[in-house]
Protein backbone atom coordinates (compact mmCIF):
# COMPACT_ATOMS: atom_id res chain seq x y z
CA UNK A 1 0.00 0.00 0.00
CA UNK A 2 1.06 3.76 -1.04
CA UNK A 3 1.20 5.96 1.39
CA UNK A 4 -1.53 8.34 -0.57
CA UNK A 5 -3.90 4.89 -0.40
CA UNK A 6 -3.77 5.01 3.21
CA UNK A 7 -4.12 8.92 3.21
CA UNK A 8 -7.25 8.25 1.27
CA UNK A 9 -8.19 5.92 3.39
CA UNK A 10 -8.05 8.11 6.45
CA UNK A 11 -9.84 11.18 4.99
CA UNK A 12 -12.56 8.75 3.42
CA UNK A 13 -13.32 7.83 7.46
CA UNK A 14 -12.12 11.10 9.26
CA UNK A 15 -16.27 12.18 9.68
CA UNK A 16 -16.52 8.54 11.59
CA UNK A 17 -13.27 8.84 13.48
CA UNK A 18 -14.60 12.64 14.41
CA UNK A 19 -17.97 11.64 15.40
CA UNK A 20 -16.74 9.08 17.80
CA UNK A 21 -14.74 11.12 19.26
CA UNK A 22 -17.51 13.68 19.79
CA UNK A 23 -19.71 10.92 21.23
CA UNK A 24 -17.46 9.52 23.29
CA UNK A 25 -16.96 12.57 25.13
CA UNK A 26 -20.37 13.50 25.54
CA UNK A 27 -21.24 10.40 27.02
CA UNK A 28 -17.96 11.17 29.55
CA UNK A 29 -19.43 14.52 29.80
CA UNK A 30 -22.77 13.51 30.82
CA UNK A 31 -21.98 10.55 32.89
CA UNK A 32 -19.35 12.95 35.48
CA UNK A 33 -22.20 15.67 36.00
CA UNK A 34 -24.85 12.88 36.73
CA UNK A 35 -22.68 10.89 39.27
CA UNK A 36 -23.01 11.62 42.97
CA UNK A 37 -19.47 13.13 44.35
CA UNK A 38 -17.72 10.80 46.88
CA UNK A 39 -14.67 12.43 48.90
CA UNK A 40 -12.49 10.07 50.14
CA UNK A 41 -9.06 11.30 52.53
CA UNK A 42 -6.85 9.10 54.60
CA UNK A 43 -3.79 10.28 56.33
CA UNK A 44 -1.18 8.06 58.28
CA UNK A 45 1.66 9.19 61.07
Amino acid sequence: MELRNIGRIFWKWLWLIALGAVVAGGVTFFVSTRSTPIYRASTQI
